[in-house]
């Protein structure tokens, strides 16, 4: 969530700081009776914070592909969209598969995003690290579904190498996967994807909402996926989710509650990454794109550019 934004709802990041200490007992004990500080955002969700207050589109500075920008090729939003997650408020991009590429330098992607470390709020700084979560995935699947991403700083650039890797699993007699699980509401089954709903479907029961919604609930009908309300996160939800993980990261648990059977056919791409400082000579030639109050030359650049 940026410093303005806290900067511009009075008390939020002082409520918003206790609710992120992920400690239920601290949660329960908040009071959002009418006059407290935290009364005035107790119908606010998680997600109506994370998608307003999160980074603004500009700062996702340029998009290429091969030699073309990617909104020449394919207007917002095929291009990228927004996502919000229980990590914060994702950008998509690619998320319809239109773009596409071959071994090497053939249709390759050059992205570059603009971290704007001045906007990062005290909560945010206070993470060891700091820039971006990086996720490579199928587009019909969900980077808040995969448990780990890489990190990628300000002040660097990063070649990725991806390898495209699909599996094809046996459905029984011979085989254990499952050929009736297509989709969930994650999009594409997979394992992951079919836990993110298992945790869902738990904080549902006994909270009736979740932290985030997903992103296809219409693949399950009959459910309303709802974003707890601030007040409901505090009082049930934050108790609920650790709980779950609790119980779902016991490595001596054989029964986790989640039935997740192995899929027939997974997509998944492997990376391989190699980084190097951002020359001095190019965040010279970059920082005339920065918007007005940012172009403050190359140590602008040098500190924010990915």
């Amino acid at each position: 969530i940026t410093k303005s934004y806290f900067a511009d709802n009075d008390g939020l990041e002082e409520l918003w700081t206790e609710l992120d200490q992920w400690d239920p007992d601290a949660a329960e004990s908040i009071t959002f009776d009418e006059g407290s500080v935290a009364s005035k955002y107790k119908d606010w969700t998680y997600e109506k914070i994370v998608s307003e207050g999160g980074p603004a589109n500009w700062t996702f500075l340029q998009c290429e592909h091969f030699i073309d920008l990617c909104q020449d090729k394919i207007p917002q939003p095929d291009f990228f969209e927004r996502e919000t997650t229980l990590s914060g408020n994702c950008f998509r991009i690619n998320p319809n598969g239109v773009l596409k590429g071959k071994g090497g330098d053939y249709g390759k992607m050059q992205l570059m995003f603009f971290a704007d470390l001045n906007e990062y709020s005290n909560i945010t700084r206070r993470e060891p690290q700091y820039g971006y979560t990086v996720v490579f995935h199928d587009h019909e699947s969900y980077s808040s579904t995969i448990p780990s991403g890489f990190w990628m700083s300000p002040g660097s650039i990063y070649k990725v190498d991806l390898s495209l890797t699909q599996e094809y699993r046996e459905p029984p007699p011979a085989g254990t996967c499952d050929p009736t699980r297509v989709n969930n509401t994650y999009g594409r089954y997979e394992e992951n994807s079919c836990i993110a709903q298992c945790r869902d479907d738990a904080l549902m029961e006994r909270c009736g909402c979740v932290h985030t919604a997903p992103p296809h609930p219409q693949n399950e009908p009959g459910k309303d996926y709802r974003s707890c309300t601030l007040q409901e996160w505090a009082s049930c939800g934050l108790r609920a989710y650790k709980d779950w993980v609790i119980e779902y990261s016991d490595v001596d648990r054989l029964e986790t509650g989640c039935d997740c059977p192995n899929t027939c056919q997974e997509v998944e791409y492997k990376a391989q990454l190699s980084s190097s400082s951002l020359s001095k000579f190019y965040a010279e030639s970059k920082a005339a794109r920065l918007p007005p109050g940012y172009n403050n030359g190359k140590e602008d650049v040098l500190e924010n550019l990915v």
